[in-house]
C-alpha cells in the first residue's frame, strides 16, 4: 500500500486515469478515439494529429503488405527521428511482424552481419541510411527493401492484425547487454508498453504535454519513455533528426518536460543559467534523467534554475523503466521507488529484477539469456545498489566494471565517478585500472574539465585545477580507492548515440 501511494501521490488525480495496453493497436486506437485531433507528432514545418497518425500507420502497414512482408517477419527499420521511424515503428508492430530498430549510422558491412545475425527478411530505411543500405541490395537474396520514397503519398489503409498477443515479440533493440557483449534484446507488446505505463507517473501533469525526441528511438530510453509515453498520454512530441539541433530548434517546440541523459541535462543547465528560460522555450518545468548516473549537484543546479530533475533506473531488458523519483529534493542520490507490479531484490549487491516489462531473452542465444535469468524468473541486471530504510534504490555501479586490485580489493569505478562529477570543476570521468612501474595494479582516471567554469573561476592550467581537485577527494577517500594516475582532456569522451561514455573504447584510446 505504501508503494501505491506513492504513485497516486506522483499523478494525483490522473491516477485512475492513466490506461495501461497490451499490445500496440490497443495503444493507437485509444489514441485515435480519445485523442483524436489533438496534435501528436510535430517537426520544424509540420504536424500530424492523433486520427492521420493513426490512419498514416494503416497507410504504411499496406506497404509493407504489397511487399511480401508477412506476420512474423524480422524488419530492420533505419531512420533517425522523423515521422517515417513512427509510421515504420508502428505499421510494423501491428501487423505482427518484429522490429528490429538499427542505428542509421551503422557502416554496410555491419548491416550485412544483421541481417544473417536478426534473420532479417525486409529493411525499411531512410534517406540517412540510402547509401549503405543500397550497397547492400546486390549481395543479399530475398531481402526485401523499402525506401523513405515509397512512404510518401500514401493511399490505402488497411486494419491491424487483430490476432497478435500481448507476448508476440514487438521489437529487438541492440544492447551491450549485462554482460557489455553486443546483442538483441527481444521486447514483447507487453514489455514495451509496461515500459510506456511506468512512463506516464511523472510529478505534475500526466496528459497533454509536449515533449522533444532527443534521445535516439533506436535507444530504449527514446523509444519507450520518449515516444510511447508521449501516445499514451495524449501529448505532443516534437521530432529532431540530430541530438544537439535541439539546441537550436527548442525555442520552437517550447517543451514542458524533457527526457535527458545527465550529459544534455547539464548542458541544458548551462543553456538556462545563461538565457534562462526563454532560452529553452519559456515552459519548461521538468527532466526527466536517465541512462547514466544523476548527480545531486546536477538536480541541484537545475532546481536552482526551476527545472526539476526527476532521476530514475532502466535496462534495455526491462523496456527502460525499473524505478523513479519525485523525491530528488530529499534524496538526490537516488533513482527513486520501484514501480507498481515489478519486483526488484538485492542478492549479494545485485540488482535482480522481475515483472512483465523483461525481455524475452536475447534473440538466438540461450547461452547469454540463461547466464543473466535466475531459475526463478529474475533478471540479473549486472548493476549494483541497495535499498534505504524508505525503500529507495540506489545504484552504486556495474559488477562488470569491477575492478580487483592486486591485493585482492574491490572497486566500484563509478562510485570514485559519482563523486568527481559532483565537482563543479569536473564536466565527466572515468575511472580504469593501470600499472604503476613494478606492474602493480592502480586506480587511474580520465578527467574532462568543465572548462567554462574553470574561466569563470580564474584558473589558468587545467592539469594543476584537476590534480588539485584529485588530491582533495583522495583524502575522503579508503586508501585502496585512491586516483594515482589522472589524464586531463582535451575534448569529451567519446560517446553513444545516447551520450553515453563508452568505457572501453574511452580507456584503450
Amino acid at each position: 500500500m505504501e508503494t501505491i501511494n506513492y504513485w497516486k501521490q506522483m499523478v494525483g488525480d490522473d491516477y485512475t486515469k492513466i490506461k495501461r495496453f497490451t499490445r500496440m493497436q490497443d495503444l493507437l486506437a485509444y489514441a485515435d478515439k480519445e485523442f483524436n485531433q489533438r496534435t501528436a507528432i510535430s517537426w520544424k514545418d509540420s504536424k500530424k494529429t492523433y486520427h492521420e497518425l493513426f490512419l498514416d500507420v494503416g497507410k504504411t502497414r499496406k506497404v509493407l503488405l504489397d511487399a511480401g512482408i508477412k506476420k512474423g517477419d524480422n524488419v530492420a527499420v533505419i531512420f533517425k527521428n522523423d515521422y517515417n521511424f513512427i509510421k515504420s515503428f508502428f505499421a510494423v508492430t501491428t501487423l505482427g511482424a518484429v522490429a528490429v530498430i538499427v542505428p542509421p549510422i551503422l557502416p554496410t558491412q555491419a548491416l550485412l552481419g544483421n541481417i544473417k545475425k536478426f534473420n532479417i527478411s525486409a529493411i525499411i530505411y531512410g534517406e540517412e541510411a540510402e547509401s549503405n543500405v543500397v550497397a547492400l541490395k546486390d549481395i543479399t537474396a530475398n531481402v526485401i527493401y523499402i525506401s523513405y520514397k515509397e512512404l510518401n503519398d500514401l493511399k490505402d489503409c488497411v486494419p491491424f492484425d487483430n490476432d497478435i498477443k500481448p507476448t508476440d515479440p514487438a521489437v529487438i533493440m541492440f544492447t551491450g547487454g549485462t554482460t557489455g557483449t553486443p546483442k538483441g534484446a527481444v521486447l514483447s507488446h507487453l514489455a514495451l508498453l509496461r515500459g510506456a505505463y511506468n512512463g506516464c507517473f511523472v510529478e505534475g501533469q500526466v496528459f497533454f504535454n509536449t515533449y522533444m525526441a532527443i534521445i535516439p528511438f533506436f535507444h530504449v530510453f527514446g523509444l519507450v519513455r520518449n515516444l510511447l509515453t508521449s501516445i499514451n498520454t495524449g501529448s505532443e512530441i516534437y521530432l529532431i533528426k540530430e541530438t544537439m539541433n535541439f539546441i537550436k530548434e527548442i525555442s520552437i517546440a517550447k517543451p514542458n518536460i524533457l527526457v535527458l541523459v545527465p550529459a544534455l541535462a547539464n548542458l541544458l543547465y548551462a543553456m538556462v543559467a545563461k538565457g534562462g528560460k526563454d532560452a529553452v522555450g519559456g515552459r519548461l518545468e521538468y527532466i526527466i534523467c536517465g541512462g547514466a548516473y544523476v548527480t545531486p549537484d546536477t538536480i541541484k543546479r537545475l532546481l536552482s534554475v526551476g527545472i526539476k530533475c526527476c532521476p530514475g533506473y532502466g535496462l534495455t531488458e526491462t523496456a527502460n523503466l525499473v524505478s523513479g523519483s519525485i523525491d530528488y529534493k530529499n534524496k538526490p542520490d537516488s533513482v527513486g521507488k520501484v514501480y507498481l507490479e515489478q519486483e526488484v531484490k538485492i542478492v549479494d549487491g545485485e540488482i535482480w529484477v522481475k515483472g512483465d516489462n523483461l525481455f524475452s531473452g536475447y534473440y538466438k542465444d540461450p547461452i547469454e539469456t540463461n547466464h543473466v535469468m535466475s531459475e526463478d524468473g529474475y533478471l540479473k541486471t549486472g548493476d549494483l545498489g541497495h535499498f534505504d530504510e524508505d525503500g529507495f534504490l540506489y545504484i552504486t555501479g556495474r559488477s562488470k566494471n569491477i575492478i580487483v586490485l592486486d591485493n585482492g580489493e574491490n572497486v566500484s569505478p563509478e562510485i570514485i565517478e559519482n563523486a568527481l562529477d559532483n565537482i563543479p570543476l569536473v564536466h565527466s570521468s572515468l575511472i580504469y585500472e593501470d600499472k604503476d612501474n613494478q606492474g602493480y595494479g592502480i586506480i587511474a582516471a580520465k578527467i574532462y574539465p568543465n572548462y567554462s567554469v574553470l574561466k569563470k573561476m580564474g584558473y589558468e592550467d587545467a592539469n594543476k585545477a584537476i590534480q588539485s581537485v584529485v588530491e582533495k577527494l583522495n583524502i575522503n577517500m579508503p586508501q585502496h580507492m585512491r586516483i594515482n594516475k589522472v589524464i586531463v582532456l582535451k575534448e569529451d569522451f567519446k560517446r553513444s548515440g545516447s551520450m553515453k561514455i563508452i568505457r572501453n573504447a574511452n580507456i584503450n584510446s
